[in-house]
């Protein structure tokens, strides 16, 4: 039906109270039918929190009837339920008013039309995301080579490996171990295959190997001991050799076992005054043993 322009009637509510005039004296009507019209309902979860997730929403019904005058429940497209995720990680349950919005996404019909129910439920499963950062593996050695051995370097096949983890469990990692890996009593290189061993709530990416090679370089151990010894002199003949050190401290470096096996007796320094006259000379030290 087309609008129609009719005329307003009134009367006071009050004994002694006159109208004297109402401005407008007509006002405008457009009659419509009545359509009731069922709508699908979503969740509209706006932005979600950085290292946060969400399962799909669970309503209460999926659909809601809405009724007005037939010229507005044809504007609307859906009836949406507008929650907010808490950064928190809380899930969400709770009772959510409906907005009708139209194909546009702006709210259609507000105060004009009834939805029945007007109210949902809306249970959104919220959980944190993990993420992956690469760790250095430090691979787990006791024990003490054989005597005389010492180990001298360590190699780790992959050297890194990268593990997944919620954000605050990862941030206070920067390495992974492995199983204990013994080298008592070796005295040559040896080769491990070991297993990770990763921290609570820690998982490997995927594709990362769950064990690892490590190589376990096995060499003579090198140190230092120092000796004090008397000076020899030989080859004076008929003259008197007096060298002005009647001792000299050597300090030799090589294996640890060889050099425990040494005693003072072992060297002999000496100086040799073969065919020198009478008189003071600087001689080289010679040490034999």
């Amino acid at each position: 039906p087309e609008p129609q322009d009719l005329p307003l009637a009134w009367r006071s509510l009050k004994d002694g109270v006159e109208i004297l005039s109402v401005e407008p004296e007509t006002i405008r009507v457009e009659a419509d039918r009545v359509e009731v019209r069922s709508v699908p309902v979503e969740v509209d979860s706006g932005s979600i929190p950085e290292g946060l997730e969400i399962d799909d929403p669970v309503l209460s019904t999926d659909t809601v009837e809405v009724r007005g005058p037939a010229a507005v429940v044809s504007q609307v497209d859906r009836a949406v339920a507008f929650v907010d995720i808490p950064a928190s990680g809380i899930n969400v349950n709770e009772p959510v008013p409906l907005t009708l919005v139209g194909i546009d996404d702006q709210p259609v019909g507000t105060g004009q039309l009834e939805v029945d129910p007007a109210v949902v439920s809306v249970q959104v499963e919220v959980r944190a995301v993990e993420t992956e950062t690469t760790v250095a593996v430090r691979p787990s050695i006791s024990g003490t080579p054989a005597p005389g051995f010492a180990l001298e370097a360590i190699r780790v096949d992959p050297a890194y490996v990268t593990i997944a983890g919620l954000p605050e469990v990862l941030a206070e990692i920067t390495s992974v171990t492995t199983d204990p890996i013994s080298v008592e009593g070796v005295s040559a290189d040896q080769t491990f295959e070991v297993d990770l061993r990763l921290p609570d709530d820690i998982s490997l990416a995927d594709g990362e190997p769950a064990s690892v090679t490590v190589t376990a370089s096995i060499g003579p151990s090198v140190s230092s001991r120092t000796f004090v010894v008397g000076i020899v002199c030989t080859g004076a003949g008929v003259n008197a050799c007096l060298p002005r050190l009647s001792q000299v401290s050597i300090t030799l470096s090589g294996a640890g076992n060889a050099l425990s096996a040494l005693t003072a007796a072992d060297l002999t320094p000496s100086v040799s005054a073969a065919g020198l006259e009478p008189g003071n000379y600087d001689l080289q030290l010679s040490i034999s043993g």
